[in-house]
């Protein structure tokens, strides 16, 4: 059953200024309503916002040519997706980047909520948390609403396994976001076709992964 829906209307909302003016071709993935979307760049979410290009991005993104975007943004838009479409989405986005491009991803961090959690930072409010693991679950006519349900949760470890091991390389967890439970991790395309996988930062990754005794792996 197919879900029939209205475009969202932003009213006198614009969208927000380019932070990257320096680069040509931008795609924003889960760009949201027009209050969220970024200034030139591709505009893409699977509700039918205005201003933005309504498509499921988990179906490939066969619009765009191979080895033509600088930058992809992915913010708080991968745990919506079932979880072994992550991988299909990551290879599509590297094959769009040019060599050089980068990636940067926007993420709910399992292992922040956890400290967290564990530590008393939600109390009792632990609907919070709830909300933040599993999204708002909306429904209309009892059908679920796409892109309300969470459906998967990302570690730097697990992310960082995932972008390396289909060819991303210069991978990075940053420090750039203001939310203590949301992790910013850049990756990027590698400019030749010799170029090592390379970990930046090894914060949240096991010894033994580092020192290459140990292999990760990530359960499907």
């Amino acid at each position: 059953m197919s879900i029939k829906r209205k475009v969202y209307k932003a009213g006198t909302k614009k969208r927000l200024p380019d932070d990257r003016p320096d680069l040509s071709v931008k795609v924003y993935l889960g760009s949201g309503h027009m209050a969220n979307q970024i200034e030139n760049h591709i505009n893409i979410d699977i509700q039918p916002y205005e201003g933005c290009i309504c498509w499921d991005f988990t179906k490939g993104l066969p619009f765009i040519k191979n080895n033509t975007v600088d930058r992809v943004l992915g913010r708080i838009s991968f745990e919506f997706m079932p979880r072994k479409k992550v991988t299909p989405v990551l290879k599509e986005i590297l094959r769009v980047l040019k060599p050089g491009g980068h990636f940067e991803l926007l993420a709910q961090d399992l292992e922040a909520h956890c400290w967290h959690l564990l530590n008393g930072r939600f109390k009792d409010d632990h609907e919070y948390m709830l909300r933040k693991l599993y999204g708002r679950q909306l429904y209309v006519n009892d059908v679920p609403v796409p892109g309300t349900f969470r459906m998967t949760f990302f570690s730097y470890q697990i992310m960082a396994m995932l972008l390396g091991n289909i060819g991303f390389v210069r991978i990075q967890k940053t420090k750039q976001t203001k939310h203590q439970t949301r992790m910013l991790v850049v990756a990027h395309k590698p400019r030749k076709f010799s170029e090592e996988i390379r970990f930046l930062t090894t914060e949240g990754l096991p010894r033994g992964i580092i020192d290459g005794t140990r292999k990760p792996r990530y359960h499907k």
